[in-house]
């Protein structure tokens, strides 16, 4: 019985691991994001890249994501406004940082309104403010309680975009 209680208090212990997807065209903000997600200290990340809307759809569809981070100046072949008022008008259910250049308050506003959940600046971005940023993110977010809601909805996209076989991600340095 005590090993069985070890056991449990060794589970509660553990840190979760929030499971991250970007959809970036950028290679360099790929490499600082990863680099300040490996310094995480009280809530470890794990990052996974898309550098399209293909490859990030056939990630959703297939893999269970805490959170998604759009960099705003993404371009190819959709911009982040785009992407957020597909997943906005879907009703995809995911909480969403966009990467955004600072003093851009408009830029902000309407990414909200769409759908976005929460924003960074990119020149703030140090491991410390990233991981309050995503936990803030993450704790605040409010998902439907239908959890196939998702999956409903990736398939009706996968319908539009054709993500079946979407080849994997370059972007990743």
């Amino acid at each position: 019985m005590r090993l069985a209680m070890e056991k449990d208090n060794h589970k509660s212990n553990e840190k979760q691991i929030t499971k991250t997807l970007a959809l970036l065209d950028d290679w360099k903000t790929a490499r600082i994001l990863r680099r300040h997600l490996s310094h995480f200290q009280t809530h470890p990340a794990e990052i996974q890249f898309a550098k399209n809307l293909a490859q990030a759809l056939y990630k959703l569809r297939n893999e269970h994501f805490d959170l998604m981070i759009l960099d705003y100046k993404m371009s190819s072949p959709m911009t982040a406004k785009e992407v957020l008022e597909l997943f906005h008008e879907l009703k995809v259910e995911i909480p969403i940082l966009v990467i955004v250049d600072r003093g851009n308050k408009q830029a902000i506003l309407e990414l909200i309104k769409i759908g976005a959940s929460s924003h960074i600046a990119k020149d703030k971005l140090t491991s410390e403010s990233l991981e309050k940023t995503i936990k803030t993110t993450i704790d605040s977010y409010k998902p439907l309680d239908d959890r196939n809601y998702n999956r409903r909805i990736l398939d009706k996209i996968a319908a539009i975009y054709t993500i079946k076989d979407a080849p994997k991600s370059t972007i990743c340095p």
